[in-house]
C-alpha cells in the first residue's frame, strides 16, 4: 500500500504542471538503421492524450532539417506503441558514491547504516531490479572523484544485485562529486546500440569536482554526447543539496528530474521512470538526405500545435558509444559500399529487350522483380490506381512517381512529389540512364533499357 501510495505521489510530481496542457516529448533518436534503410526511429511520449486515445500513424508528422529553420516533411514508415516492452529496455543506473552519501537523509554525520542516504539508494535499486522484464538489460555505475562501471549491462539483474553490497564508503581523497565529467563517461561507454537506452543517475549533491576552475565537463557537452549516441538522462536529487543545471540536463535529453525527499518517495522513482518509457510511442520514417552531419527532427501531432524538436547526428549511423567498432559493424558497411561500388560503377547495364524497374528492395517476403515500362507515361503507387503497383509498403502513395518517355529522343525522365532518390541524390524530376537506382518512399527500383534506346541515347 505505501508503495502504490509513493508511486501516486512521484506521478503526481511527474506531471505536475502538466495537467491544463498536452504535451509531446521526443526522448531518443536510433539511427542505428539509418546506413542500411534510410531509416531513422524517433521515440516519444505524450502526456494527456484526450479519452485515452490511442494514437495511428495518420495522428502525427515527421519532418527533419538540417539547420532547425527550414522543414521537409518526411514518409511515415510506421508507428507503435509498446514497442520497448516488446524488444526491451537498456538501463544503466548510475550512484553517487560520494562521501555525503553516507551521510542521513537530513544531512547529518551518521554511523547508523540503516540512516545512511547510500541504504536507502541500494534498498531502492534492489525494489527496482525483480520488476524488470526477461528483454531488459540493466548495468551499474558508481561515481565520486572518479566514474567506476562496476557492472556492465547484462541481461541478469542479478549479477548487478551482487555488486550492492561491493559500493564502499570512500577515502577523503575520494570524497568529491565530479557529476558532470561523471555523467560525460556513463554516456561515450553506454554502448547498447538499436535499443531503447536509458541512463539513471541518483546524485544528492551539487557538482562538487576537486578543481572547479580546471574542471572541462559542463552539462552541456554532456546533452550533446546524449543526442550524438541517442540515450534519454534522468537524474533524481535525494538529498537536501541540488544541482541547478543538472535539470536542464535532463530535460534536453527528452528526460526528466524527481526529487526524492525520502525513502518511500525514492523507492518509487525508478518504477515511475521505467512506466513512462513503457509508455512510449516509437515512429520510425524514412530520413532526408541533408549535407552535414546534425539533423533535427520534429515530431507533430496533426492538428493539435503540439510538436517537439530534438537534434541527432547522422555520422554515428555505425553507431557504437564505445571506441571501438563491431566486426559485424565492419563487414555490413563493407558489404553496403560493394553494393553501392557495383550500383556506381557497373550500374546492371546488363543486356535486356524492353524498358522497365528491377525491384530490389520493396515490402518483407517480395523477391526481386521485373516491371515493365510501356506508353509513354506509367504511374508508379502503392495502389491499384496506378500503372506499376508496388505494395506492401505504406509509405509509398498511390501515385508516388511518375515516368514519362520521349520515343523522339529514347529518354526516359520520373517526375515525383514523394520522397525520391536517384542514385542517393534528392530529385523531384530526373532524365534517367540505364543502371539507376531510384529509391521512392523505401521502395528501391533500378531503371534498365533495351540496347537500341542505349544507342539513341550515345547518337
Amino acid at each position: 500500500m505505501k508503495v502504490r501510495y509513493a508511486f501516486m505521489l512521484v506521478a503526481g510530481m511527474l506531471m505536475g504542471g502538466a495537467l491544463s496542457s498536452q504535451t509531446l516529448t521526443i526522448t531518443q533518436v536510433d539511427t542505428s538503421s539509418l546506413l542500411f534503410t534510410q531509416t531513422v526511429r524517433a521515440y516519444f511520449y505524450v502526456d494527456n492524450l484526450p479519452g485515452g486515445k490511442v494514437l495511428t500513424a495518420a495522428d502525427i508528422t515527421a519532418q527533419e532539417s538540417p539547420d532547425g529553420a527550414s522543414w521537409r516533411l518526411l514518409p511515415v514508415r510506421s508507428l507503435r506503441r509498446g514497442v520497448n516492452r516488446e524488444e526491451g529496455i537498456s538501463f544503466l543506473l548510475v550512484l553517487d558514491a560520494s562521501g555525503s552519501m553516507w551521510d542521513a537523509l537530513d544531512g547529518t554525520p551518521t554511523e547508523d547504516p540503516d540512516r545512511m542516504r547510500i541504504t536507502h539508494a541500494k534498498r531502492a535499486i534492489r525494489e527496482f531490479l525483480p520488476l524488470l522484464s526477461e528483454r531488459d538489460r540493466v548495468g551499474l555505475a558508481v561515481f565520486n572523484r572518479t566514474y567506476r562501471m562496476i557492472q556492465p549491462i547484462v541481461d541478469d539483474p542479478a549479477l548487478v544485485l551482487e555488486k550492492l553490497d561491493a559500493i564502499e564508503r570512500p577515502s577523503r581523497e575520494q570524497a568529491y562529486t565530479e557529476l558532470y565529467r561523471s555523467m560525460e563517461e556513463a554516456l561515450t561507454s553506454f554502448e547498447e546500440e538499436g535499443r531503447r537506452r536509458v541512463l539513471v543517475v541518483l546524485s544528492d549533491g551539487e557538482n562538487f569536482p576537486v578543481d572547479p576552475e580546471k574542471s572541462p565537463a559542463t552539462p552541456g557537452t554532456a546533452v550533446d554526447l546524449a543526442h550524438r549516441y541517442g540515450i534519454t538522462c534522468y537524474v533524481i536529487h535525494f538529498g537536501t543539496e541540488k544541482d541547478r543545471l543538472i535539470g536542464d540536463l535532463a530535460s534536453e535529453t527528452g528526460g526528466r528530474v524527481f526529487d526524492a525527499r525520502n525513502a518511500l518517495e525514492l523507492a518509487s522513482v525508478y518504477t515511475a521512470i521505467q512506466e513512462q518509457v513503457l509508455q512510449e510511442y516509437a515512429v520510425a520514417y524514412y530520413a532526408a538526405m541533408f549535407p552535414g552531419e546534425r539533423r533535427y527532427v520534429r515530431i507533430a501531432l496533426k492538428g493539435s500545435g503540439t510538436s517537439d524538436e530534438q537534434y541527432y547526428y547522422a555520422g554515428t549511423v555505425l553507431g557504437s558509444a564505445s571506441s571501438g567498432v563491431p566486426w559485424y559493424a565492419l563487414v555490413l558497411m563493407l558489404l553496403a559500399i560493394g553494393v553501392w561500388a557495383f550500383f556506381l560503377l557497373f550500374k546492371l547495364e546488363k543486356e535486356t529487350t524492353r524498358a522497365g524497374l528491377q525491384l530490389l528492395f520493396g515490402a518483407p517476403g517480395m523477391g526481386t522483380r521485373m516491371f515493365a515500362l510501356a506508353g509513354t507515361k506509367t504511374v508508379i503507387g502503392g495502389d491499384a490506381t496506378a500503372d506499376i503497383t508496388i505494395t506492401g509498403n505504406p509509405s509509398l502513395r498511390p501515385q508516388a512517381a511518375t515516368i514519362y518517355y520521349d520515343p523522339d529522343r529514347g529518354q526516359y525522365t520520373i517526375q515525383g512529389d514523394a520522397e525520391l532518390t536517384v542514385n542517393n541524390q534528392p530529385v523531384t524530376s530526373k532524365k534517367l540512364e540505364p543502371g539507376d537506382v531510384i529509391n521512392i518512399s523505401g521502395t528501391v527500383v533500378v531503371f534498365d533499357a533495351p540496347d537500341e534506346e542505349k544507342r539513341k541515347k550515345k547518337g
